[in-house]
């Protein structure tokens, strides 16, 4: 399986010409072999030169990207958890997504609350040749919660903190170099489909998403945690 990648602003451009009729699958939508991605339509008889000139120099290109095989690191927050008074519940379901996308969790720092102690735990990482770093714990508000701080300590920039997703609103994401550093929020634990369900797709195919992006996931980013779950084939995530 794998991620569909298209420009929408070109399929509008073409659809705004009435006598064409051109349909898809919504971007980043996962299509395996055979999946019908596209389709169109010419309503009259035929149409002028013209109009097909203009639809072909728009150039709409779909593509189907790849996932790449990541080395994955896990830091983990919390002076219960490294104590080991709690048991970290993180790594089995992460262990699960990235496999998913055929990455690889090449290792589990647990450490404690302190941002330096985090940092150093996301540069081993980055040093022992991680392509994606993902912290979990420390991702609230209260005065503990210092893995934002240490993140943004380690990274050259950050694309995003806080996205317009629910479950899952407190997501942050930096680049070092070409490398990803994730600050996945609690929800992870608790519920089956968060916002790093939306955002994981895109990096293991390369298609690191931009601010301008990000604040549009608010149409749509809404999970209803149905009874009956079909994720990803629901509205959760779909973008317009």
């Amino acid at each position: 399986m794998m991620p569909l990648w298209f420009d929408p602003d070109k399929i509008h451009f073409i659809n705004d010409d009435p006598d064409w009729v051109v349909v898809t699958a919504f971007p980043y939508t996962v299509v395996g072999t055979g999946d019908l991605v596209a389709g169109f339509r010419v309503l009259p008889l035929a149409i002028k030169k013209a109009q097909l000139e203009k639809a072909i120099k728009i150039s709409a290109r779909f593509e189907v990207k790849g996932f790449n095989p990541l080395k994955v690191g896990l830091v983990t927050t919390g002076r219960e958890i490294k104590a080991g008074v709690i048991e970290d519940a993180f790594r089995p379901k992460l262990e699960k997504k990235v496999a998913c996308f055929g990455g690889n969790v090449m290792g589990q720092n647990i450490v404690g609350d302190e941002s330096d102690e985090i940092s150093a735990a996301i540069c081993d990482f980055l040093n022992r040749g991680a392509d994606l770093v993902i912290c979990t714990g420390g991702m609230s508000v209260d005065a503990d919660d210092n893995s934002p701080q240490a993140i943004s300590e380690v990274c050259d920039e950050i694309k995003f903190k806080g996205i317009p997703v629910l479950p899952g609103s407190m997501l942050m994401l930096g680049l070092k170099g070409e490398k990803v550093i994730i600050g996945a929020p609690a929800c992870v634990v608790h519920d089956e489909w968060t916002s790093l369900d939306l955002i994981l797709p895109r990096i293991f195919a390369g298609l690191v998403p931009t601010l301008e992006e990000i604040r549009r996931f608010g149409v749509g980013g809404l999970c209803k945690r149905c009874k009956n779950c079909t994720f990803p084939n629901c509205s959760f995530g779909v973008k317009i």
